[in-house]
């Protein structure tokens, strides 16, 4: 299968994933297709079809639900604010949730809207943090193709979240000593948000200083591992070795890779973890 045709492929299997419904945000397919889209993406010349097909058989064993769409209103409001969609979420209202939500819709372009869903999981250290950076990324690959669906995604995960992160145990030293199962996914989640280049990146980062204690050497100098290395990782794994965890885990790594370089930070810590995987 070649790039062009594996990238349709991972938009068919992405907008199939928006219309599941589970409470496991943490393994939700969304999630799953973003990390094989990123995995895929190190080494585009060569798809992993293992990949593919693993995640095509994880969606088949859900219910897809039909699109629902976000209600239609012609009239434009008096007044249009965040503050009204935030009110009714914590109020964990879908309804007056989906109406503001429609009607920021009419004033705001996309990306701001993700930003705010991004900014909310944060403030309230909400476990849709996860789901949502992952429907973000997907989102800026497919060309905010699937916008209204993705909105809807959101706003139900953050309804009906019921786990709260705790940021200040997830760090370098937990993720080496893999005291947790999800512990070097929401630290490259929270890491990659930190870093990002988001409008709303200055207010996301008063709920992450935590990030300020890492990665803050001079890596000026260094040589950065490729990402082939986690590439290589994946490529020789046999399909029935493949799991969400492990998945998930190599794509978490990847992104924290590529943020080390891209800031120019020391990448040694992190290495150290890598080198498991080579």
């Amino acid at each position: 299968m070649n790039i062009s045709e594996t990238k349709e492929k991972i938009l068919d299997l992405y907008l199939k994933s928006l219309k599941i419904t589970t409470q496991d945000y943490y393994h939700h397919p969304v999630r799953l297709v973003q990390a094989v889209k990123s995995i895929i993406g190190v080494n585009i010349e060569d798809p992993i079809d293992n990949l593919l097909v693993f995640c095509t058989n994880y969606i088949n064993k859900f219910k897809i639900e039909d699109s629902i769409v976000l209600p239609e209103n012609n009239e434009m409001p008096l007044m249009v604010s965040y503050k009204k969609l935030e009110e009714s979420l914590l109020n964990k209202d879908r309804k007056e949730a989906l109406k503001a939500l429609s009607e920021l819709n009419k004033v705001s372009e996309g990306s701001q809207i993700f930003e705010f869903f991004i900014e909310y999981s944060l403030k309230y250290s909400n476990g849709s943090l996860l789901i949502i950076w992952s429907i973000y990324r997907m989102s800026l690959f497919s060309n905010r193709k699937f916008v209204n669906q993705e909105f809807l995604l959101c706003i139900d995960c953050i309804v009906n979240s019921t786990k709260k992160l705790d940021f200040k145990m997830v760090n370098l030293v937990s993720i080496k000593n893999k005291e947790n199962l999800n512990c070097i996914d929401l630290y490259h989640v929270l890491n990659s948000v930190y870093y990002s280049k988001t409008v709303r990146n200055e207010k996301m980062r008063r709920y992450l200083s935590v990030f300020d204690e890492y990665y803050n050497k001079d890596g000026s100098s260094a040589e950065y591992y490729s990402r082939d290395v986690l590439w290589n990782y994946v490529n020789d794994l046999k399909y029935e070795d493949l799991s969400v965890n492990n998945i998930l885990e190599v794509d978490g790594l990847r992104a924290m890779m590529k943020t080390v370089e891209d800031e120019k930070m020391n990448p040694q810590e992190l290495y150290s973890i890598i080198n498991n995987y080579k």
